[in-house]
């Protein structure tokens, strides 16, 4: 695909698990490949003309197996996922475009979904969107907030939710497209007053509803997108999904 100079991707990938045994999360391997490498394979399927990882633990292991091209960024302290976006901001100074962000440890996105995301931006001149999906109940997963009308307002993490938040079935799907110029400028405005004392990326939804902006939404209609691996449970329910996808396509 040719290069889009008008998108770029910004890819945290900073986190550290508490169970990975020694190895980095971003290195645990599903189907053949890195966590990180396959959600860099899929942002540079949007056409993406620039890649950034935010990195952090064990920096030097996740950097050996970036490809060419892309490029690299350091959280020295993790502060939460705005605060990791925020470190990329002195490379995009300025870009003309969308940035999508993107969860390092979320290796079944797809980039026709995303390029969908970013395709919705454009389409309807909003400041961002976000990527949803039907969760399950009583899923840990972040749930978009709207109003009567529909439209999205805000974004709320699963420990600061209340009981009826819990209860709606939108989730957060992890991926996001911004207008670069609407994501910087709102990172610095983000605080940590919240459960786990952090700088919430989702924030600056809440954040562009304020000021007037729009933020659109696109629902998945394949909830394995929105898998991510934190332990090793979760790494199985990942390899278990490429492998059914795998069957299914092996009967096409």
């Amino acid at each position: 695909m040719a290069a889009d100079r008008r998108l770029a991707a910004v890819i945290l990938a900073a986190g550290q698990c508490q169970r990975t045994g020694g190895r980095p999360k971003m290195l645990w391997q599903v189907g053949g490949r890195t966590l990180i490498e396959r959600v860099i394979t899929a942002a540079g399927a949007t056409g993406a003309s620039r890649i950034v990882c935010v990195l952090g633990h064990q920096r030097d292991q996740v950097a050996a197996v970036l490809p060419a091209g892309v490029e690299s960024v350091v959280q020295e302290e993790r502060l939460g996922t705005g605060h990791a976006a925020m470190q990329a901001e002195p490379l995009l100074a300025g870009f003309p475009g969308e940035v999508l962000v993107l969860c390092g440890d979320k290796p079944l996105l797809g980039a026709g979904t995303l390029r969908r995301l970013v395709g919705l931006v454009r389409a309807e001149r909003a400041a961002a969107a976000v990527l949803t999906f039907d969760a399950p109940a009583g899923s840990a997963y972040g749930r978009i907030i709207r109003d009567r009308s529909g439209r999205v307002r805000r974004i709320v993490e699963a420990k600061d939710a209340s009981a009826g938040e819990l209860a709606g079935r939108e989730a957060n799907g992890g991926a996001y497209c911004f207008r670069a110029g609407e994501l910087f400028g709102r990172l610095h405005r983000l605080t940590s007053a919240n459960a786990q004392g952090e700088y919430y990326l989702t924030d600056v939804v809440g954040l562009l509803i304020a000021d007037g902006r729009r933020v659109a939404a696109l629902r998945t209609e394949d909830p394995d997108e929105a898998l991510g691996v934190n332990s090793a449970e979760e790494l199985a329910a990942v390899r278990a999904a490429v492998r059914r996808r795998a069957g299914v396509a092996g009967r096409v």
